[in-house]
């Protein structure tokens, strides 16, 4: 199970600096848990998505297409028109 809840901020202070090695090591896996972290609340929000279902995907989606159509008949005609315009005019 995915913890939802987001991260407690922390601040870390370091007296003491470890050699040139650790630090490359400390980063690295401290990268590695930042991304982990990061897949995890990905998934947590995904799970709070609402998602439609088939009916609903298939009507938008119709919906879509028809408005191309129109809008790319609209564009031909003023496209069309605006031809004319400017072939008469020169």
């Amino acid at each position: 199970m995915v913890n939802c809840r987001s991260p407690k901020p922390t601040s870390v202070v370091q007296i003491h600096l470890p050699p040139l090695l650790k630090i490359c090591e400390s980063k690295q896996m401290n990268l590695i848990k930042i991304v982990i972290q990061f897949f995890k609340d990905v998934y947590c929000e995904l799970t709070k998505a609402t998602w439609l279902g088939k009916k609903e995907v298939a009507v938008t989606t119709i919906v879509v297409v028809v408005f191309v159509i129109i809008m790319s008949i609209f564009v031909s005609i003023v496209d069309m028109f605006l031809s004319t315009v400017i072939g008469i005019i020169l």
